[in-house]
């Protein structure tokens, strides 16, 4: 039997993707599905944001408020630099190295342990120590995860992903597809579930 494709693109620079990560691997749970994890970010793909991703101060103190509330809820810690999102963290990096992480077998791990150090603790992944200390904790062998990391094909993979998901109408993250269909937003991830787990 040939599984359905579930496609979840998601952004370390979000915090919505930190804090609904949880919900977003449920979807792993469901039956007679392939799940493709896709890195999502404009600046790891070489490209240029867009001005239409730019926010108001007042679209800007509500996400913060929100995302705080939502955090809180779920015990989960949450940390916004002063200047966010017009100084926001360089996840490049971190994104083409989820690739890596993905092939050998430890996306998950890695996506959880990126998230928590950027959005709970903080620290910027734009540093060479970021991802050393994220292969340390997952055990890998640094050099050879180090050096994956900067192949070019890497960063062909990171822009291929944002050229697909042009083609597929996905504009921000969370985002969920399946059956040609988009469930943009964490508000919209349970509704995916129902609609994946119904076969859709």
């Amino acid at each position: 039997m040939t599984k359905e494709i579930v496609e979840i693109y998601y952004d370390f620079a979000d915090p919505y993707c930190y804090v609904f990560l949880d919900d977003l691997y449920e979807i792993e749970s469901l039956k007679d599905i392939e799940v493709i994890w896709q890195p999502y970010n404009l600046k790891a793909s070489g490209g240029i944001i867009e001005s239409g991703t730019s926010f108001s101060e007042e679209e800007v103190s509500y996400i913060k408020e929100e995302v705080g509330r939502l955090a809180k809820e779920r015990n989960l810690e949450i940390v916004f630099s002063p200047d966010w999102p017009k100084e926001e963290f360089d996840v490049s990096r971190a994104t083409r190295a989820a690739f890596v992480a993905l092939d050998l077998g430890v996306g998950k791990e890695f996506n959880y342990r990126v998230s928590y150090r950027i959005w709970g603790l903080g620290e910027d992944p734009a540093k060479d120590s970021f991802l050393i200390q994220v292969a340390e904790d997952l055990d890998l062998d640094l050099a050879e995860f180090l050096t994956k990391v900067s192949l070019v094909d890497t960063r062909e993979r990171a822009r291929g992903v944002v050229q697909r998901a042009k083609k597929q109408g996905v504009f921000r993250t969370p985002t969920i597809t399946f059956k040609e269909q988009r469930f943009y937003g964490y508000w919209n991830i349970k509704r995916a579930i129902d609609v994946i787990a119904n076969q859709g």
